[in-house]
This record gives C-alpha cells, structure tokens and sequence, in this order.
C-alpha cells in the first residue's frame, strides 16, 4: 500500500473528469505531494502540531514518522498507566484534528491557524481524562 491519501485519488479523479480545480499538493504547503509522511509529519504546519503533542504526552520514539509512531503507541497498547492513556488520547486527538483541518481547508476553504489546533486538542484530551473514572486497580497504576 502506497502513502497516497485515497480521499486525494479520489479528488484526483473528480478533478479530471469535472475540471474542479481541485489539487492533490498539500493542504498546509501547496508545496508537496498529499501523502501520509508529509501531511503528519514533514509538513511545517503539522509538524508544529506534532511536536506541541509530542511534548504534552511525551511519546518516545525515533524520527517522526507514521510507523515509528504506531510502533510506539503499539508498544505500550497493553498498558494502563495514567501517563499511557494520555499519549493514546493525545495521539489520537492529534491524528484527528491534522486530519480535520486538512479537510477544512480542501472542502470549505476556511484555515485555521497552529495554535488553535493545538488548543482543540489540549482541551479534548483535558476533557476525556476527567470523564475517566481513575480507580487504582489491578488493571489501572496511577
């Protein structure tokens, strides 16, 4: 499986059939090809993000890349620290709200700015962990 976005084939598609003026670069750049590597992690504006969200679940892992990530967040599936939880909320916030802007910005047009995407998932994740019921179990360490 190649790192082309399908959602990006598609829109390919449409634009040579019905002439849509849609683009298959970067939502963020307009300066490279819309593949997973780049749009989560080469891309200055989701890097940016990335980075913010590295720090807030201080996920460990080698150079920034989709597999090095998923390796890491699969590495410490099995667990149920506090800490652990956090990095899955904070992953996947992230991975969402990249996603969701980068859609924002093909479908409607509209760009929201680094620093509110970072405050959408801050506020997300602050808002699942206190939804949590933190019990110290067997299955949960504080």
């Amino acid at each position: 499986m190649g790192e082309k976005l399908k959602t990006q084939d598609k829109l390919q598609a449409w634009e040579t059939r019905f002439n849509s003026g849609v683009s298959s670069v970067c939502a963020f750049c307009s300066q490279v090809a819309d593949l997973h590597s780049h749009l989560f992690f080469e891309c200055t504006y989701a890097s940016q993000i990335w980075n913010y969200s590295k720090s807030l679940s201080k996920i460990a892992m080698g150079a920034p890349s989709w597999q090095n990530v998923i390796s890491s967040i699969d590495t410490i599936s099995g667990k149920m620290t506090y800490s652990i939880i956090v990095a899955k909320l904070v992953f996947g916030a992230s991975v969402y709200f990249i996603w969701q802007e980068r859609n924002r910005r093909l479908f409607s047009r509209k760009a929201m700015g680094c620093d509110k995407v970072k405050e959408l998932i801050f506020s997300t994740v602050r808002m699942k962990i206190m939804a949590i019921s933190w019990n110290n179990t067997k299955t949960f360490r504080l």
